[in-house]
């Protein structure tokens, strides 16, 4: 399960929830940004540590939660809070495992909700409760409203939003090579670095190169207002003119060789220069280039052969211990050999690794990429 964590960051908090949670009852309050992995890792947790014989319910954190948990455990009764603590407690003596009770968005609950859930479940040793939630939660946390329940909580922790590297791990975990990691950085961009989100836009069949056109998209709505424009105000002033020529129109002076000629209207020069303005603003806009999406990507200065195998399963399980110590690397095939290999970008982090290396037993084959 250890290897399902990514990110250095959540790998430790994991080993520290696990400990916690293992042997007996623990109150904990985990909250960040909505789609950061919060519920995944939690999940993870009590997979690892749950035996046969346990319960775990994910609930909503809502005023009504004593019923929710009562309909979870088969008990369907309209009781009070007061009532609720002694059927639950009925249901603990006879039951032999433990419970998990996970509160999803807790920073809903107002403080008076928070306080009451930790002080009627959290009294047993079988029984563990985690408040998930978004970052407002620390609200129902401080001192001033949370300081009578402060001392009963085992951990609070904030979980930070994934690094590109995380994030592109999880979905080359999950989807394999069904994304290239051109297509995971675009997926990053659009969904701000949320996992949750990302997958959203995946399961929903939402195109990547269709959220490439909305810069094109945006050029076109722009030009076209602009053309729109210009022709409501180039008709206006034709039909101005129009309405000018007629008006200004001067009756022949009798007698006169130009008896039965109308008087000729020019065109006014402020409306030329208008329409030249215009003209050249439209073929700026039209021109105008829209520029390529470019994504970061890691240079690669120097290449370390950790290790060759014949079989994959061994360069695999040493890709995992790698991976395990903070350690990036990869497996490359060729002519039926598996080699094991971590790339570094310069010379201070390729020190960093030879170290690391050197201290796990390692004598690596450095090699500089051109």
């Amino acid at each position: 399960m250890f290897s399902d964590i990514y990110g250095e960051d959540k790998k430790e908090k994991y080993l520290i929830i696990r400990n916690l949670l293992r042997d007996k009852g623990c109150i904990g309050v985990i909250y960040g940004k909505k789609g950061v992995g919060k519920k995944y890792l939690v999940r993870k947790v009590i997979e690892e540590i749950k035996k046969d014989e346990d319960i775990v319910l994910f609930i909503d954190a809502q005023e009504n939660w004593h019923y929710v948990i009562l309909s979870e455990l088969g008990i369907y009764e309209r009781i009070s809070k007061e009532e609720f603590l002694i059927k639950f407690f009925e249901f603990l003596q006879k039951f032999k495992g433990r419970v998990f009770i996970i509160f999803n968005n807790s920073h809903l609950l107002s403080d008076k909700q928070f306080l009451q859930i930790v002080k009627i479940l959290g009294i047993k040793d079988k029984v563990s409760l985690i408040f998930i939630g978004e970052e407002s939660i620390k609200q129902l946390l401080n001192p001033s409203k949370a300081g009578k329940i402060s001392p009963l909580l085992n951990f609070i922790f904030e979980i930070k939003p994934p690094e590109f590297e995380e994030f592109y791990r999880f979905f080359k975990d999950k989807y394999g090579n069904k994304l290239s990691r051109k297509k995971v950085k675009h997926l990053f961009k659009l969904s701000g670095g949320s996992i949750s989100e990302g997958i959203s836009i995946l399961e929903e069949g939402k195109s990547l190169r269709r959220k490439n056109m909305f810069k094109l998209l945006y050029y076109l709505s722009v030009f076209t207002i602009v053309a729109i424009i210009f022709i409501v105000f180039y008709g206006n002033e034709k039909r101005e003119e129009k309405k000018v020529a007629i008006k200004d129109m001067k009756l022949p002076v009798e007698g006169s060789v130009e008896d039965s000629l109308p008087v000729k209207i020019k065109r006014k020069k402020e409306f030329e220069l208008k329409e030249k303005e215009i003209e050249k603003n439209l073929k700026e806009i039209y021109n105008q280039e829209i520029p390529p999406l470019k994504f970061y990507e890691k240079k690669r200065s120097y290449k370390l052969q950790i290790a060759t195998f014949k079989s994959l399963k061994n360069a695999e399980n040493l890709r995992e211990k790698l991976l395990q110590t903070g350690l990036d690397s990869s497996v490359e095939h060729k002519n039926g050999l598996h080699r094991v290999i971590v790339y570094t970008s310069n010379r201070n982090e390729l020190e960093k690794v030879l170290k690391s290396l050197k201290e796990m037993g390692f004598k690596p084959i450095v090699k500089k990429v051109r």
